[in-house]
């Protein structure tokens, strides 16, 4: 029915909405683990997803999830107005690839633009034993400077992994300053991750940093990582959970505290001047949480991926970036130790990669720039109006089925009323009715019980073949009803009717084939 189907839609809209909002709070608000969202199964359908650079991850995984959901429409009821909702849903999923198809064309044809310099991303298989047991830091320091491969002619920006140093912090780097001075020219800028610390109020505090330092190693730039991974970089409740053996896995002494903000940084010599939206690790898998500044030419990402060991981990962190690249409409430059370093594009397609388990350095010298996504302009808001719509929508849809459901009780009630009316006078002619083959003391029975007590001196005669009824009334009127009656219940043919009047009576007879 049509009532039944519109149920189903309603159904599987709550359904969806339901999902999508509670996968919303859970990456945002309760776990702040946004992982292993439906949509990231689209990861390579670089077409489809070109989307999210207008609606976002959010609401693109809002639309998956209901897209996985239509199936179900044919199992409950095949009906026409499920067949229409269905095929506008996949309609809409069909404007997302025409979309898509369109967007990379047009970046396709966008100019490239040179610099004059260049961007390095280092890709390493340093162990992660070196958080836990004492390791040769220069071999390390040696073993990355190796896979930077600097060219002393050639103004370089070198990004290393995050947490690569281990042993010194940001105030003893100074002590390799001679082998930095030896290897990279004065242009060079190297990013790197390490540890840094401050006292606040008579508080020793460690932050896990992004920091850039010149070939002399003089920090340029700093910035502490905002978004700290539970368990991994800081124990919740800390004062309370530290007294039961609870511990940050990447070190043994404290929790990372927080940095207080995230935006963009210039760095700026005499070959290199680029505007750097820094993130570390998993900051990067945060749709809609970047910065509220938007000028900025590239984001770096550096991550340490050993911590997901041989485990599909590295790829799920991998596919993060994509979707931030397309959101965002920028180039994204990954490095990252044990993981899977790469250029990636505004549209999501890596231009150049290091694969899992694979060491080496990409280079970016040339870019295209594209226009600020509507996206990054709104950010989530765009999924709070996605939902707000289809609140409207169910609002409307459960409104119109109520009152459909009330105009059919009211017809179900009237043809209620209509059947007992029907049924009370049938029951009623079964209980008045007489058939012609009742005897002349049933017909009188019968006739007496019509007959009100106004009527007097009822007599039938059977004679032939006719029945002769006479009776007596007070008036004429009276006589006539009172015939009508007769001939209709007893359901014989009239033949003859003949009244007549004395002073006190109006004699009626009647005579019936």
């Amino acid at each position: 029915s049509y009532i039944y189907s519109t149920k189903i839609i309603i159904s599987i809209l709550l359904f969806s909405l339901f999902f999508g909002v509670f996968e919303f709070i859970r990456g945002s608000i309760l776990t702040r683990f946004p992982c292993n969202l439906i949509s990231f199964s689209f990861s390579n359908s670089i077409y489809f997803i070109q989307i999210i650079s207008i609606i976002g991850t959010y609401s693109f995984n809002l639309i998956c999830i209901t897209l996985f959901t239509l199936p179900a429409v044919f199992v409950l009821k095949k009906s026409k107005k499920n067949i229409v909702f269905v095929s506008g849903f996949i309609l809409v999923t069909i404007s997302f690839v025409i979309f898509g198809i369109y967007q990379i064309k047009e970046f396709n044809v966008l100019p490239s633009l040179k610099n004059a310099y260049s961007i390095k991303a280092i890709s390493s298989n340093i162990s992660l034993d070196r958080f836990y047991i004492e390791k040769n830091e220069q071999e390390i320091i040696d073993e990355l400077i190796a896979l930077s491969a600097p060219e002393k002619d050639k103004p370089t920006l070198f990004i290393w992994p995050e947490g690569i140093i281990t042993d010194s912090d940001l105030e003893d780097i100074h002590v390799y300053k001679d082998l930095f001075i030896n290897n990279f020219s004065e242009d060079d800028l190297v990013v790197m991750g390490l540890n840094s610390s401050k006292v606040i109020n008579n508080k020793n505090l460690i932050f896990n940093s992004m920091a850039i330092f010149n070939n002399r190693l003089e920090l340029i730039h700093k910035y502490d990582k905002v978004n700290l991974v539970p368990f991994g970089e800081f124990v919740p409740f800390e004062n309370i959970l530290s007294k039961i053996g609870f511990k940050t896995i990447t070190n043994a002494y404290q929790s990372y505290s927080s940095g207080k903000v995230r935006k963009p940084f210039n760095l700026k010599n005499d070959k290199i001047d680029v505007n750097l939206l820094p993130l570390i690790c998993y900051e990067i898998i945060y749709s809609g949480k970047f910065s509220k500044e938007k000028n900025y030419d590239y984001i770096i990402n550096i991550s340490e991926d050993g911590w997901f060991g041989s485990s599909i981990g590295p790829k799920q962190h991998f596919a993060h970036s994509i979707f931030r690249s397309i959101e965002s409409g920028k180039y994204i430059i990954r490095s990252a130790n044990n993981g899977i370093s790469a250029v990636i594009n505004p549209i999501g397609i890596a231009e150049k990669k290091i694969e899992f388990k694979k060491t080496g350095n990409i280079e970016l010298i040339e870019s295209k720039q594209l226009k600020s996504t509507i996206f990054m302009m709104y950010g989530n808001l765009i999924f709070v109006a996605l939902f707000l719509v289809i609140i409207a929508v169910l609002f409307i849809s459960i409104r119109s089925t109520v009152e459909n459901l009330n105009f059919s009780s009211k017809q179900l009630e009237k043809a209620k009323s209509d059947y007992e009316y029907v049924f009370a006078k049938a029951e009623l002619l079964s209980i008045t009715a007489i058939s012609k083959s009742s005897n002349k003391e049933e017909i009188e029975s019968f006739i007496d019980n019509l007959l009100p007590e106004s009527i007097s001196d009822l007599v039938i005669v059977e004679k032939d073949s006719s029945l002769i009824v006479s009776f007596k009334t007070n008036n004429l009127k009276e006589s006539i009803s009172i015939s009508d009656e007769i001939a209709f219940k007893l359901g014989r043919e009239l033949n003859n009717i003949s009244y007549s009047k004395n002073e006190q009576d109006s004699i009626t007879k009647l005579v019936f084939n």
